[in-house]
């Protein structure tokens, strides 16, 4: 589950709150991996399934207001802006934990990050 909410940007306490309820809903379903028996699999039952399908029109219609007043080429500088950001806000992250000293499996990347930073501030 830490995967998850590293790819979600939240944090491991509220993943784990969030994917409690949707297993309790029955939206969700969780299993031990078979070779890594500290790892879990995650997976959407029927149930979420066809809960996604019912939302995925009133879902459409938001987005379409919501990114409506932008023309295609505005959306797709929007979305390349965005994706630059995500991954300069991993490094930021990534580079805090560093010179804070944790140590997490990015530590090789943090210190990639360090380097280019000192580099620019020299």
């Amino acid at each position: 589950m830490i995967e998850l909410a590293k790819h979600l940007h939240l944090s491991g306490a509220f993943t784990s709150t969030i994917i409690n309820r949707l297993l309790i809903m029955g939206l969700i379903s969780k299993e031990t991996h078979p070779r890594d028996r500290r790892r879990v699999l995650l997976d959407v039952t029927s149930a979420g399934s066809d809960l996604l399908d019912k939302l995925a029109p009133t879902q459409m219609q938001v987005n379409d207001i919501q990114f409506g007043v932008l023309g295609e080429r505005e959306f797709e500088l929007l979305l390349s802006l965005t994706e630059r950001l995500v991954k300069s806000s991993d490094e930021a992250i990534a580079l805090q934990n560093y010179l804070l000293g944790r140590r997490d499996d990015s530590a090789v990347e943090c210190k990639n990050v360090a380097s280019r930073k000192e580099r620019l501030w020299q």
